[in-house]
């Protein structure tokens, strides 16, 4: 039972990290509310801060999920095989368009 309440815990936690990333995309970081989120995930702002305690900790959630995204792509451009320009790319290109993103 237990393990059934934090799986659906995760679960919430994801839905709103990307919900905010989205947000962070369309109407820029700054912009974004809490509210925001809510409303676009059809909750209450209370819902959200049950899981997480303030903005800022929704906003390091969604920087961790972009870092470890791009260390997935570097580990995988590291251990491929052909020449390291091309291996390099994909995780080269991630970088850039998360940097837009989040400037734009």
């Amino acid at each position: 039972m237990r393990e059934q309440i934090d799986d659906r815990a995760r679960r919430a936690r994801r839905t709103i990290i990307q919900a905010a990333a989205d947000l962070y995309r369309e109407i820029g970081h700054n912009k974004t509310t809490v509210a925001d989120i809510a409303r676009r995930l059809s909750m209450s702002s209370a819902n959200i801060y049950r899981f997480f305690p303030s903005k800022r900790a929704i906003e390091e959630a969604v920087v961790e999920r972009m870092l470890d995204e791009i260390i997935g792509a570097v580990s995988e451009a590291a251990a491929g095989t052909g020449p390291v320009l091309r291996r390099s790319r994909q995780p080269v290109e991630m970088t850039s368009q998360l940097h837009f993103k989040a400037a734009g």
